[in-house]
């Protein structure tokens, strides 16, 4: 779910506390403060001082910069004035890094600061769904819903809860939490792919194209969208609609390997073999993972005296 991730991060940046002219803070102010760190001229007593630094470093994804002048900011703020603040968005750089235990590690010193910032809660439920503890993560996206039912993102919270539900395949509690999303929010393109995804999974395909023909009419550009559509397509057995949908995915990401491979199943389901063969190729070049599932799939056992096949079998197969 590659793009569901670009749009979480970029709905966390949304998060960020900016000003009017953030981004010219962060040219300005955020430079000044790389080359202070650089000369060895930061004051550690300055917090105040050190936390504006480390929101303009974050503000231009400087995360590395950013989280030095928070650690400052959290040393020189005796009385825990700003330190929820400066955990919170260390937290956060600490998440785009991939350092998610560490981030989580934040989150909890900011939640015994203040257990009623929501932010802490999804940071922390983010970082989990990270390292696959979807089952903990689930439990902070419930404690944030419970904390402010005001809360601005609190869709946010929800659609986290969701995409950890689908983790453990909880399909039907997974829609019932996008549904929530999408009443909160309904311009919220992953929630749409999110639940035709579940639907897939509870076969219920005419729902599930129903909903993805929502989001793509939103964004066409939506390329995990069109593979979903595509495979709905696929168990309908309508494979040349899949077709078109898989070519639509290529259209908008010509490296969705997902794409090709799975426009290849369609393709030889229609005894159409050298399309087909064209398109695994693709697949394979793009991500090695598919040579496994090739070995296990029926129509590729009914291709294997094909020559295309076999040559590609002897470069990719054999090899790896």
């Amino acid at each position: 779910m590659n793009q569901s991730i670009a749009i979480i991060v970029y709905l966390l940046i949304l998060l960020i506390p900016k000003t009017d002219n953030y981004k010219e803070d962060y040219f300005n102010y955020g430079e000044k403060a790389i080359e202070d760190r650089k000369a060895n001229l930061t004051d550690n007593n300055d917090f105040k001082g050190n936390y504006e630094k480390g929101v303009a470093l974050y503000s231009g994804r400087d995360f590395e910069d950013a989280i030095f002048y928070f650690d400052l900011a959290i040393k020189g703020d005796k009385n825990n004035i700003l330190a929820p603040e400066s955990y919170r968005y260390k937290g956060d750089a600490l998440f785009y890094s991939n350092k998610y235990q560490e981030a989580i590690n934040c989150y909890n010193i900011g939640i015994k600061l203040n257990s009623e910032h929501v932010s802490f809660y999804y940071g922390k439920g983010e970082a989990l769904r990270a390292l696959k503890k979807y089952k903990e993560a689930i439990e902070c996206y419930d404690k944030g819903i419970k904390i402010d039912p005001n809360y601005d993102f609190r869709y946010m919270l929800y659609c986290g809860k969701a995409e950890s539900l689908i983790e453990i395949e909880k399909y039907e509690e997974a829609i019932k939490c996008l549904d929530n999303t999408l009443i909160l929010n309904d311009d919220y393109y992953g929630a749409y792919n999110d639940k035709g995804y579940a639907l897939i999974k509870l076969k219920e395909y005419d729902r599930a194209i129903e909903v993805l023909n929502q989001v793509l009419e939103m964004w066409p550009e939506y390329t995990e969208a069109w593979v979903n559509k595509g495979k709905a397509s696929y168990m309908k057995k309508e494979y040349n609609e899949a077709i078109n949908s898989f070519g639509e995915a290529i259209k908008t990401d010509s490296n969705s390997a997902e794409a090709y491979y799975n426009r290849c199943l369609s393709f030889l389901e229609l005894s159409q073999v050298d399309n087909g063969i064209k398109d695994l190729k693709n697949a394979i070049t793009l991500d090695k993972k598919y040579i496994g599932s090739i070995k296990q799939n029926r129509l590729f056992y009914k291709i294997k005296e094909n020559k295309d096949y076999k040559n590609l079998e002897s470069d990719y197969f054999r090899t790896n």
